[in-house]
């Protein structure tokens, strides 16, 4: 149906209520960089994912971890999340579909703060699943289990995306129980900074998926490809994830990108009650008639998945789950690359011409090829070893430290996943 101010009345308000609220976030002094890292639960005996309910199950750990987060979150009577304040560091511990823990932590002003939070996040969860037999793992896509049979957490909102998903494309199941990703994101200063930034890093994000390859394992049995994830983010929901459309032109705009939202379906909605319901209009549908709150807003834009995504921070979001180090590492990348105006003009001219087309493109030629791939009119490698290059000239010498396990592999044409590092 075409949106008109008769079907939509409030539409060009919602629009303008989206924009404000992105741009509500822009901080022009900041060089701060949030990390989102997932990790897999295991046990220890088959290597099998260790589903929420039951003995020693997820819900267990959280609950045997809350002795040290005071912070605590429920979804009706089940521990669903954890958060704490620690020497001004914020730390939160929340579920994805399958049970895949992710910590969230930051905003971080130096790389070495970071390394220093994931690493002690690894090792505190080691203390508690050591002791039952079980280990957390770092890594795109479980290794030993078929997603259909890991469970599904008790949370209404992934009970309707997992349907939706399921019924929609073929790896919906595969995205929301097997998969894993380090997740890495950035501030903006202005409207016309967060418009670059996001177009540098819609076509940086095909590189850094290559960069961040670590899945060896698809659905219990040996990849056939590069890049699981990002095939597996292809068979989703085109209309929520990918490349969002337009992104790369000249005219793109986030009034454009507020309408995208509102074109989006929510699956998930919340009504005028509080209740999670599932609801297959569009945002501006729903919002046809009303002004969208900001927790509206966060909402909506929480329900689109696509390879970068602009929150009041830019999110990076094609690198699959990685060891605490190579996760650091990446994050000291994205800071080198995209704070410095000198990064941002080397990041312009590595990318001067790149459009939709030729991002689609690349990503088929990086599963196929990994490194060797021509991506860009370039070597996947070339590039790749230019953007290490630029963010080391735009680092500190402690955070070229902390980017060096990256560049090494980098610099090697291989990735975690070839070397079977799971640290």
């Amino acid at each position: 149906m075409e949106k008109t101010l008769d079907n939509q009345p409030c539409r060009a308000d919602n629009v303008r209520a989206i924009v404000d609220w992105i741009l509500d976030g822009a901080d022009g002094k900041s060089t701060r960089v949030g990390i989102e890292l997932e990790h897999q639960v295991l046990n220890g005996d088959g290597g099998l994912r260790v589903g929420y309910s039951g003995e020693h199950g997820i819900e267990d750990l959280l609950a045997r971890m809350s002795e040290n987060w005071p912070e605590k979150t429920y979804e009706g009577e089940h521990l669903m999340g954890l958060a704490r304040t620690m020497e001004g560091i914020r730390e939160t511990v929340t579920l994805e579909p399958g049970g895949q823990v992710e910590l969230s932590a930051g905003p971080f002003n130096d790389m070495f703060t970071a390394l220093e939070v994931l690493s002690d996040f690894e090792d505190e969860l080691r203390g508690y699943l050591e002791p039952v037999g079980q280990l957390a793992v770092q890594m795109g896509y479980a290794p030993v289990d078929k997603a259909g049979d890991i469970e599904l957490i008790p949370k209404k909102r992934y009970q309707f995306m997992d349907k939706h998903f399921a019924e929609i494309g073929p790896y919906g199941t595969c995205m929301m129980r097997g998969s894993a990703s380090t997740q890495v994101s950035i501030d903006f200063a202005n409207r016309k900074e967060a418009i670059r930034k996001m177009r540098l890093a819609y076509c940086a994000a095909p590189i850094i998926a290559m960069m961040c390859d670590n899945t060896v394992m698809f659905e219990a049995e040996l990849r056939e490809h590069y890049l699981v994830r990002t095939e597996i983010w292809n068979g989703v929901d085109q209309a929520r994830c990918g490349i969002i459309p337009g992104v790369l032109d000249e005219d793109w705009s986030l009034d454009k990108y507020a309408e995208w939202i509102l074109d989006t379906p929510a699956v998930v909605a919340i009504d005028e009650d509080g209740n999670t319901v599932n609801d297959e209009r569009t945002f501006g549908e729903i919002f046809a008639d009303r002004v969208m709150t900001e927790a509206d807003i966060e909402h909506a834009i929480s329900m689109v998945f696509p390879d970068v995504r602009l929150k009041q921070y830019i999110e990076f979001r094609t690198a699959d789950a990685l060891p605490a180090k190579y996760a650091a590492a990446l994050a000291a990348l994205i800071k080198g690359c995209f704070y410095a105006d000198s990064a941002l003009d080397d990041m312009d001219k590595l990318f001067a011409g790149v459009t939709r087309k030729d991002v689609i493109l690349g990503k088929m030629a990086l599963m196929a090829e990994g490194y060797e791939a021509e991506i860009y009119g370039k070597k996947a490698w070339k590039i790749a070893e230019q953007m290490n290059i630029i963010a080391k000239l735009n680092l500190t010498k402690e955070e070229r430290d902390i980017l060096e396990p990256l560049t090494t592999y980098v610099f090697s044409h291989v990735t975690l996943a070839e070397m079977t590092v799971f640290e």
